[in-house]
């Protein structure tokens, strides 16, 4: 399978469950230094190191709307399209929230508490990153 490292800024975020075992990683690529910032602003709201953290909890639609729309209201940079909550159907939706925060891997795991933000890496990828695989064959 080819790999497809896209130019930009390349975030990996790390996160772990509950009971804090099964790490994971979450390498997303092709981004601009304010949509980094963005992202990690938002990991934040999942770290056990924050009072009023969504991390290792199950809380309910509603606390999770208000509390991510204060927590990005709070945000000094450029807030993503998708991230604005225009919509009260969408943000109502437990589902919206677990498709753009497993974009970060913090999705809702299947007992319904969020994953815990551990750590984010940030790498520069000034050119599209070539397959040179074939040359060690």
């Amino acid at each position: 399978m080819p790999m497809n490292i896209k130019p930009g800024y390349l975030l990996k975020v790390t996160t772990w469950e509950n009971d804090g075992d099964n790490y994971n990683t979450v390498d997303i690529d092709g981004l601009t230094e304010e949509q980094v910032r963005f992202y990690i602003h938002v990991c934040k709201k999942f770290s056990i190191d924050v009072d009023a953290s969504f991390g290792n909890e199950d809380v309910e639609i509603e606390t999770l709307h208000n509390g991510m729309i204060e927590h990005i209201a709070a945000y000094k940079g450029v807030v993503p399209t998708k991230w604005k909550f225009e919509n009260d159907d969408d943000v109502d939706n437990y589902f919206f929230f677990c498709d753009l925060l497993g974009d970060i891997g913090i999705s809702s795991t299947e007992y319904g508490f969020w994953r815990v933000f551990e750590s984010a890496d940030v790498f520069l990828v000034p050119t599209a990153i070539q397959n040179v695989t074939s040359q060690f064959k």
